[in-house]
């Protein structure tokens, strides 16, 4: 059973910068960081209890070939992405979120 994925309106506009920044270094970067973005978010949705819990009820999907990593709530049958954050910016920022 795959669950409905939601982007909280900071996490897209995280997955939209990264993508940009990446594609402005190098010609299809930009494309290749946003197909491991989406694997990452088919893989959560799918199986979105297999990842660890990494703050209170937050879990974490770490990005295999960018220094990113996926926040998510589990909300019933829906999982909230919170953040999409590259693992040099402060721990937790985006705990807030809801």
């Amino acid at each position: 059973m795959s669950h409905h994925l939601r982007l909280h309106p900071a996490a897209q506009r995280e997955l939209a910068e990264a993508t940009a920044y990446y594609e402005a270094e190098s010609a299809g970067l930009g494309d290749a960081f946003l197909a491991e973005a989406e694997y990452a978010f088919s893989q959560v949705a799918s199986f979105p209890e297999a990842f660890p819990v990494s703050y209170g009820h937050v879990r974490v999907k770490v990005l295999a070939a960018f220094p990113y990593s996926m926040h998510y709530s589990l909300l019933g049958d829906a999982v909230l992405v919170l953040a999409l954050a590259h693992h040099s910016r402060r721990p937790f920022y985006w705990s807030g979120r809801q």
